[in-house]
């Protein structure tokens, strides 16, 4: 009994590390917008696909843009991967970080993306 709640426990523990609703989205990227400003680094890029993002987090008002930080070395290579997948008219598949640290409260972060 003591083993069974014990590994009850860890799970139930195990599952708090792990976001609990990070957006995503599958389409085609049809804008990036950069500027300076909300960062610490005083960089961000914003991408808006062909749909919404769906199951974001709370802040993330906009569901229509993920944020990435350009001044990150993944935020470089995201960055360089979506404008080609722009370029080549290629579907991304884009998934969020379940906050908005980069935007503040509107867009949720950028985590990864895949492009098909």
């Amino acid at each position: 009994m003591k083993r069974a709640l014990f590994c009850t426990l860890v799970l139930s523990l195990s599952l708090l590390a792990y976001p609990a609703s990070a957006g995503t989205v599958q389409g085609k990227v049809v804008l990036l917008q950069a500027g300076h400003g909300y960062t610490p680094d005083d960089a961000y890029v914003l991408v808006k696909f062909d749909t919404d993002v769906t199951g974001g987090p709370a802040c993330a008002t906009d569901a229509t843009r993920l944020a990435l930080n350009p001044a990150t070395e993944a935020g470089k290579a995201m960055l360089s991967m979506l404008l080609a997948a722009q370029a080549a008219g290629l579907t991304v598949e884009a998934f969020g970080r379940n906050n908005c640290d980069v935007m503040g409260s509107v867009q949720e972060s950028l985590s990864y993306i895949r492009i098909e």
